[in-house]
């Protein structure tokens, strides 16, 4: 599933093709007849919260908004041809501008929603680390109060937002953690610590485009093209010994176990 700087590239990159524009809003799909309400409207702004992205439309003084969670096969395509050619059948949505086409395909979530049902979404969520304003003081109140294990509260989307199963074996791995560490045994300097390296590496994803955590981590990687550390991997880079993995969340959530202990 993507994590979170999939969605906040997604706006870096759909913004300059979309906002301002009036939009020819339609879907094949015959179940998502809301999509109605957006064709001729204006997009007005694009945001990303966690894995949850938010495209405001405006018409004739009324506001709605798209609401998208891409789950595990939601993708977008591009297109600048005109006329654009036929939506595939898995198109759940398409947003036509002047010159540039956005199809949707196969999202989690693909929903016409007010403004009181988005901000119910937003509500739900923890603080997302790539957003500007977002603080840790609702992530370390909300670990304080949790014995679950860290590991299992890094992917809890109302914990942190935009966290997945790459991020937070990478994030316990250069924090010195062990993901199984019940989250109210957490020192301050501990979460604070979490926040920061979240902070820096997924703002890092933005702009890569990809998961490169190798590049920031201050540790060099046993092989110039290893993109992680302890993700997927067989031997630790700081001490070398073998890799070991807990299932948390129903993931596998990778450590060492010498380092992390």
């Amino acid at each position: 599933m993507p994590e979170g700087h999939t969605l906040h590239k997604a706006v870096r990159k759909q913004s300059p093709l979309l906002v301002g524009e009036r939009i020819r809003a339609t879907s094949p799909q015959k179940r998502l007849r809301r999509i109605r309400e957006l064709d001729g409207a204006k997009i007005t702004g694009i945001e990303a919260f966690g894995k949850h992205l938010f495209y405001r439309f405006a018409k004739r003084g009324r506001t709605r908004w798209l609401h998208v969670h891409l789950g595990l096969a939601g993708r977008f395509d591009f297109s600048k041809k005109q006329p654009p050619p036929a939506p595939r059948a898995s198109v759940r949505v398409r947003m036509a501008g002047p010159v540039h086409t956005v199809d949707l395909r196969g999202p989690l979530i693909c929903e016409v929603v007010d403004a009181a049902a988005r901000e119910t979404y937003i509500d739900r969520l923890g603080p997302d680390p790539i957003r500007p304003r977002s603080q840790v003081a609702r992530f370390a109140a909300r670990l304080a109060r949790t014995r679950v294990p860290i590991g299992a509260m890094l992917l809890d989307q109302t914990a942190i937002a935009g966290v997945g199963n790459v991020y937070r074996a990478e994030l316990l791995f250069l924090a010195g953690i062990d993901p199984r560490t019940r989250s109210n045994q957490l020192a301050r300097d501990q979460v604070v610590a979490i926040w920061r390296l979240a902070r820096t590496l997924m703002r890092a994803g933005v702009v890569d485009g990809r998961i490169v955590t190798t590049r920031y981590g201050g540790i060099a990687p046993l092989h110039p093209r290893q993109r992680t550390y302890v993700y997927k991997q067989h031997r630790c880079a700081r001490c070398s010994a073998r890799i070991d993995h807990a299932v948390l969340a129903g993931r596998p959530c990778y450590f060492c176990p010498t380092c992390q202990r």
